[in-house]
C-alpha cells in the first residue's frame, strides 16, 4: 500500500511540474522600461526612509531618564 500511495504522489507531482513549463514560451525581456519602473520614482524611497527612521526613533528612543521617579525618606531626630 506504501508503494501505490508513493507512486501516485509522485505522478501527481510529475504532472504538476509539466504543466509549469510552457513548449513555446515566449520570453520578452525589457530592461530599459523608463518612466514605467519604480526606480523612477525618487519620491518613493524618501518617504519610505523617512518612515524607517521615525520607526527606528520610535522603538530605539526608549526612556533617556526624564521622567524617573525618586523616592526619598526624611527621618526626623528627636
Amino acid at each position: 500500500m506504501k508503494k501505490i500511495n508513493t507512486a501516485i504522489a509522485l505522478a501527481f507531482l510529475n504532472v504538476m511540474a509539466f504543466a509549469q513549463e510552457k513548449v513555446n514560451a515566449d520570453v520578452n525581456l525589457d530592461i530599459n522600461k523608463g518612466a514605467e519602473s519604480g526606480g523612477s520614482f525618487p519620491w518613493i524611497w524618501l518617504v519610505g526612509a523617512l518612515v524607517l527612521i521615525i520607526l527606528l526613533f520610535a522603538l530605539l528612543g526608549g526612556r533617556r531618564g526624564n521622567d524617573r521617579v525618586i523616592e526619598r525618606d526624611t527621618i526626623i531626630r528627636k
